[in-house]
């Protein structure tokens, strides 16, 4: 029986899998079944660690398929650390621009959040609250404004 687990974005190739083979353990004792569990995820994280580290967290986790939103979700506490008070006034501006926030909702994070950690999670979790295509436009923007923090966030893969 051959067991292939998770891949890569841009291949075939399995990141771990595995062949059990009822013949392999004729006239052997056979393991603890708990055990073999363990020692197979073991080896599993690290092959995902070493794929990870070669390919880059966009290419096993971010598949095209994905929803962004979902995306969104995954790189907020990095997005919040990382961006500036300019990019977030940018950002708004694009938005509110492409219709995806009102005015109000522009005032609101930028009067009633006062530092700038606050606006940018609240910015973050507005677009997410509205929906796919509201936080596809804000990656686009993203990318437009700041594609080296797209890079760092994981949203685009390194030019090659």
């Amino acid at each position: 029986m051959n067991v292939s687990f998770i891949r890569a974005k841009d291949s075939d190739e399995p990141l771990w899998s595995t062949t059990i083979r009822e013949e392999d353990w004729n006239g052997k004792k056979k393991p603890n079944p708990w055990k073999r569990t363990q020692l197979l995820f073991r080896r599993m994280a690290a092959r995902i660690a070493r794929a990870w580290t070669q390919q880059g967290k966009n290419n096993v986790f971010f598949r095209s398929g994905e929803p962004v939103k979902g995306k969104l979700r995954w790189i907020r506490s990095e997005f919040v650390k990382k961006v500036s008070e300019a990019f977030i006034k940018g950002l708004l501006d694009d938005l509110l621009q492409q219709n995806v926030i009102s005015t109000d909702e522009k005032d609101t994070v930028m009067e009633e959040h006062k530092s700038r950690v606050d606006r940018a999670r609240c910015l973050i979790d507005m677009v997410i609250r509205k929906g796919e295509s509201a936080s596809k436009e804000m990656v686009n923007s993203m990318k437009e404004r700041d594609p080296q923090l797209c890079l760092t966030l994981g949203l685009i893969s390194d030019p090659v």
